[in-house]
């Protein structure tokens, strides 16, 4: 599962989107623990501009991507704040093992889409994270609003 949330985030990286609001400011350009910056100069001068995700077309728009964990608990430990991401997303993709996880996705979800079927016996799990992580990429580059929902 580690290897699979070192994925994701190489895909976040790749698709150069925005950092998350680490220090709770409401910048989500900042990638660092805020609290030894000591004025607004300093963190302003730290404060990088966040390149567009992709190049996009003419009236295209950028795409989003939210990660959300469901816990080891699954939908007993399912957050307010991931059930709206989910409603809210264009697509889920997800990869949970239990069923009642998998139907409470299905449920709130527009759109959704299981990753599970993409492991397979002998396969290196490897294999399995790029074919999840090119999966979430192509619809960020469709401009989508995804969510990745795991059991973490």
């Amino acid at each position: 599962m580690a290897l699979l949330l070192v994925s994701l985030l190489l895909v976040a990286a790749q698709a150069q989107l925005s950092c998350p609001n680490v220090n709770g400011n409401g910048n989500g350009n900042v990638c660092e623990d805020s609290s030894s910056i000591s004025d607004t100069s300093d963190l302003m001068q730290r404060v990088q501009p966040v390149p567009p995700a992709v190049k996009l077309r003419a009236g295209a728009r950028a795409g989003k991507l939210v990660l959300v964990g469901s816990g080891i608990k699954g939908v007993g430990h399912f957050t307010l704040e991931g059930l709206g991401h989910v409603e809210a997303a264009d697509i889920v993709y997800y990869a949970v093992a239990d069923p009642t996880t998998e139907l409470f996705i299905q449920e709130h979800a527009k759109k959704s889409i299981d990753l599970y079927n993409l492991y397979g016996n002998g396969k290196p799990r490897r294999d399995t994270y790029t074919q999840m992580a090119e999966k979430l990429l192509e619809s960020l580059r469709d401009g989508k609003y995804v969510v990745a929902g795991l059991v973490t």
